[in-house]
């Protein structure tokens, strides 16, 4: 479609809602040890607000140059940045993980 993105718009077709911005939020539902990583989530939960999510394991987006298939696995998603980018850009990625790491812990 040729309508503008952002973080809030969406469209309607043929009896569906698509949502064309990054309306993304990682770490919604607990992790095995019981914690949320999601600052939001964290509120809700003290508040008593239940918050249901799904879960999904990918999603596309589309460029200019091209399809880039995103994976929540980090093995398909390095082979992935490999095959649209090439693999200097995945060992690049893969150093900017590492940098970004503890900023997660």
């Amino acid at each position: 479609p040729s309508i503008p993105g952002g973080a809030a718009h969406s469209f309607h077709r043929d009896g569906f809602i698509f949502d064309s911005g990054p309306s993304f939020h990682m770490g919604l539902s607990d992790r095995d040890d019981g914690n949320a990583p999601n600052a939001l989530k964290v509120v809700l939960d003290l508040l008593g607000e239940p918050l249901p999510c799904a879960a999904y394991d990918g999603w596309t987006c589309y460029f200019p140059e091209g399809q880039f298939n995103v994976k929540a696995n980090a093995e398909a998603y390095h082979a992935e940045i490999e095959r649209v980018g090439g693999a200097e850009a995945c060992e690049q990625f893969k150093k900017f993980e590492a940098t970004l790491k503890p900023l997660g812990e």
